[in-house]
């Protein structure tokens, strides 16, 4: 008994083996606080890592180039909307807004990634595009054949048109 004693008070590691009162081992309270930084240190790594992955993945240069170009196309079409405001919308302009619809469509359908790279480009959501390329080609007709009853209705459109796209 006395050999196990002294081998126990030689034995460097035992503060980290000792037993409790209850007979139970007691957890070096040191490594389980290095365990507990490491594991959210690989956490918090791997979070960070994963948008980046994920750009990576499923995004690629040529799609954040067709978000550019989708991005002027909308902009030319807000453009164009308020010169149509101010009656100096031109016929080359007004003929315009009847391929817009089909190009906006082209696009959005060619871009990949398109939830993380709308917000690089600054891009409106997808069912918003959806909705106003739905919404142009009856806008287009009525600023092109213009009777009265349809103005206001153009208005209507125009401003919702606005709101789908920024």
């Amino acid at each position: 008994m006395a050999s196990s004693r002294t081998r126990s008070r030689l034995d460097p590691a035992r503060h980290y083996n000792q037993l409790d009162p209850s007979g139970n081992r007691r957890i070096d309270r040191c490594a389980s606080a290095r365990r507990k930084s490491m594991n959210v240190s690989l956490v918090v790594i791997v979070f960070l890592a994963f948008p980046f992955l994920w750009i990576a993945t499923f995004a690629d240069k040529r799609s954040f180039d067709l978000a550019v170009k989708l991005r002027e196309v909308i902009e030319e079409i807000l453009q164009s909307l308020t010169e149509w405001e101010s009656s100096k919308l031109t016929v080359i302009k007004m003929q315009a807004f009847n391929a817009y619809a089909p190009n906006l469509e082209n696009k959005l359908g060619l871009i990949r990634g398109y939830l993380i790279i709308r917000f690089v480009a600054g891009l409106p959501r997808k069912k918003n595009i959806r909705a106003a390329c739905a919404i142009l080609p009856e806008f287009y007709k009525c600023i092109w054949y213009d009777p009265p009853e349809l103005r206001h209705r153009a208005q209507v459109l125009a401003i919702e048109l606005k709101r789908l796209l920024k």
